[in-house]
Order: C-alpha cells, then structure tokens, then sequence
C-alpha cells in the first residue's frame, strides 16, 4: 500500500487520534462511548503514524504533496 497521507493531513490525524483517546479516558464511565472514542483514536493515530489510510485508497484520494514521493511498502 503506497503512502496516500500527506505531512499536514497526518498531523491532523495524530492531533485528533490524541484527542480522541484521551476522550475515551474521560468517558470510562460510559463503556459504550468511551470504546466507539478509542476505536476512532487509535485508527486516526495509525493512519496518521504510518502515512497509509484505507479508506482513501478506496475512493482514490491521495493528499501527498508532489514532494512527497509515494513509496510502496
């Protein structure tokens, strides 16, 4: 799977990853929300992470700058 999240796009994905799961952490009280929150942190922060996301290699979006050179895995 080639590189498809670019620098800033990613960065996004970390921010709100964090911010999800501390969320989650916050929520503990209400099991079902706090397990939908870290589900959603944990898939933003290895999207962000790992440069790749699923979902945009489906509908073939691709937010890399020229610059950033897709590499395959």
């Amino acid at each position: 799977m080639q590189r498809n999240v670019g620098r800033r796009d990613s960065q996004f994905r970390i921010l709100f990853g964090v911010a999800f799961l501390i969320l989650a952490v916050v929520l503990n009280s209400i099991h079902a929300a706090a397990f939908i929150s870290a589900i959603i942190g944990v898939a933003l922060l290895g999207s962000g992470l790992t440069h790749r996301c699923p979902a945009y290699s489906l509908f073939g979006i691709n937010t890399c700058s020229s610059d950033q050179h897709p590499t395959p895995l």
